[in-house]
């Protein structure tokens, strides 16, 4: 069988495609072809195979015929991709058209909100700021009164804003509403921590029971936004919030009630507490290199070789590593001082950002990422609750669990800024020597965090 192909006749056997004949004889350039005009005038796809001997003309997008073959099956692509993110979604119509392609699909949400990066930027920045702020004034709340009840009515509030939160369209008030919600939960968390201690149960076990339900949120949450809508999370969300709200009210603490005095219990009162300036310095530099750590993980276990869908399965099976360390809390909390404690969380930390910056094994990195990554952030939140109870009295240790709180996301602020200059600069394995570097550093200072020793 003879096939003519820019004027050159070619030998090849019969049902051979256009397209086998052109990786053959143009093998850097065949890429660029995307259909074929056979002798009658017809299309026929790359790879079809030829029955008989005639006249064949590749074409190029430059060609109208080949610019409109590479749109229809665009369109076509869209269409597989949107159904297979969105499944509830219908096709209508779809047709290549001069300048592109497009398809109407019929959906009960919409697949975007039509807002940039920038404007999402605004919105995430935002919430820190407002946590910065609004976080301390939660602990004095929670100073002044019972911790169950004031927690109770703000995380009512947070569940009502994200039902909110569904209907916004201005980004201003989207900012507003997120910050809110972010603020509250931020807010609240070291507060529910600290009446977990309290509690009359190990506080070891419950915390097991918070990573049980985060796991097993994290998969609802998978499930409501792929099989029913990205909308629908938000209502799952003030669904949660509703139910914390009824497990706070059945907690209660070990503790009889502090009895109130007419000391006015202040932000300025906390910082004048020996220690807490030095203490809040160390919290800042350990938030603010685990938090940026954990962004940027992932993106730097996918630059290192390691598939995306697998970089999500060490991410989760790393998680589990808060099972042993909140259960076997109590065999290290109670042996050793809070220098200790606060040391060796920094040298785990020395031994994550080394192994990430001068070894380029990524079955040693991965193995690091296993043995480390909750275990630091896990056993700093035990160790800063014993701290604060360590040098804090009982009246002021909520506002000052929301100073640390308001620290972390002050620390997040700035070293996320720094962070993303450093890596589109010079790159991961810099990036990781720099928080090798401040691990360094937050060694020095937890060894001259000078407590007396009756609170050690």
């Amino acid at each position: 069988m003879i096939l003519n192909l820019f004027d050159k006749a070619y030998e090849v056997a019969e049902n051979t495609s256009v397209g086998d004949l052109l990786k053959a004889q143009m093998p850097d350039d065949w890429k660029k072809y995307l259909v074929v005009r056979l002798e009658d005038g017809t299309l026929c796809d790359l790879f079809s195979p030829i029955a008989h001997s005639q006249t064949v003309t590749p074409l190029t997008f430059d060609d109208p015929d080949g610019r409109k073959v590479f749109f229809h099956s665009a369109s076509h692509l869209m269409a597989m991709a949107v159904k297979h993110l969105f499944p509830n979604a219908k096709l209508a119509i779809g047709p290549a058209i001069a300048d592109g392609f497009y398809y109407d699909f019929d959906t009960e949400v919409p697949f975007t909100t039509g807002f940039s990066a920038s404007q999402v930027s605004f919105v995430v920045s935002c919430s820190f700021i407002l946590s910065v702020i609004v976080q301390p004034f939660i602990g004095k709340l929670n100073d002044v009164y019972e911790s169950k009840y004031v927690n109770g009515v703000l995380l009512l509030i947070a569940g009502l804003l994200g039902i909110v939160f569904m209907f916004l369209k201005n980004i201003y008030l989207i900012a507003l509403v997120y910050s809110l919600v972010l603020s509250i939960t931020n807010g609240t968390n070291p507060i529910i921590e600290r009446m977990a201690v309290l509690s009359r149960f190990k506080y070891g076990s419950i915390r097991v029971w918070a990573t049980i339900g985060y796991a097993i949120a994290t998969i609802i949450s998978g499930y409501i936004y792929k099989n029913i809508g990205s909308f629908s999370l938000y209502v799952f969300f003030a669904i949660g919030e509703f139910l914390c709200v009824i497990g706070l009210l059945g907690t209660q603490s070990i503790l009889p009630p502090v009895e109130k005095t007419n000391e006015k219990i202040s932000m300025s009162s906390v910082f004048k507490i020996k220690h807490i300036p030095y203490y809040l310095i160390i919290v800042c530099l350990f938030y603010g290199i685990t938090n940026v750590h954990h962004l940027y993980l992932p993106a730097m276990l996918k630059q290192s070789g390691l598939p995306i869908n697998n970089v999500s399965n060490v991410i989760f099976v790393s998680t589990l590593s808060e099972v042993p360390v909140t259960l076997l809390s109590h065999f290290y909390m109670n042996r050793f001082s809070n220098k200790q404690l606060l040391m060796s969380v920094f040298i785990l930390l020395c031994i994550q950002f080394f192994t990430f910056s001068f070894l380029s094994s990524l079955i040693i990195q991965i193995m690091i990422v296993f043995l480390t990554k909750t275990v630091a952030t896990m056993a700093f939140v035990m160790i800063n609750l014993r701290i604060i109870s360590t040098i804090v009295d009982n009246d002021r240790q909520n506002t000052a669990l929301s100073l640390v709180s308001a620290c972390k996301s002050f620390a997040s602020i700035v070293f996320q800024m720094l962070a993303g200059y450093l890596i589109d600069f010079t790159g991961y394995q810099m990036f990781y020597f720099v928080l090798f570097i401040y691990s360094v550093v937050g060694i020095i200072l937890v060894f001259f965090f000078l407590l007396h020793s009756s609170l050690i």
